[in-house]
Order: structure tokens, then C-alpha cells, then sequence
């Protein structure tokens, strides 16, 4: 089990109650973590509508996480 903490940006952290959260986790790729969260959430958002960032840096989902990262979970912007 690693644990991360997981930032929530616009929609997401209205959908989840939260600005952010720590999580304790078996998985280490990023897009499997993300499918833990939506499952927990029932978020209603694929994983290739989301921007990822780890530790401050943009990265594809396909990104290892490492304990104690940051995790950021951003939805793709809105507007016209």
C-alpha cells in the first residue's frame, strides 16, 4: 500500500466534497489509481477527459506514483 494525496480542480472537487484527499492504495499507475477514485466517487468522467499532474508536472496516466506524491486531478476546461 503506498499513500498519496490526491488534489480535486472544478467540477471534480464539487463531485467529490473535497479540495484534496490522502489515499491509502495497492496500485501505482496513475490511471489505475484514477479508476479506484471514480469507482469510490462515482464519478462519471473517463480517464481521457482528465488532465494529470504529478508532483506539479503534467503526465500521461500511464505515469508510476510513488508514496507521498501529489497527485493532481484536473477536468478539461469549460466555456466558450
Amino acid at each position: 500500500m503506498i499513500q498519496i494525496t490526491v488534489h480535486y480542480a472544478a467540477v471534480l472537487r464539487e463531485a467529490v466534497g473535497c479540495s484534496f484527499e490522502v489515499i491509502e492504495t495497492e496500485h501505482s499507475v496513475l490511471a489505475h489509481i484514477f479508476d479506484e477514485i471514480k469507482a469510490r466517487h462515482n464519478l462519471g468522467i473517463k480517464a481521457n477527459q482528465i488532465v494529470f499532474a504529478i508532483n506539479n508536472e503534467f503526465c500521461p496516466p500511464q505515469t508510476n506514483v510513488k508514496p507521498n506524491d501529489e497527485i493532481l486531478l484536473m477536468p478539461p476546461a469549460s466555456g466558450g
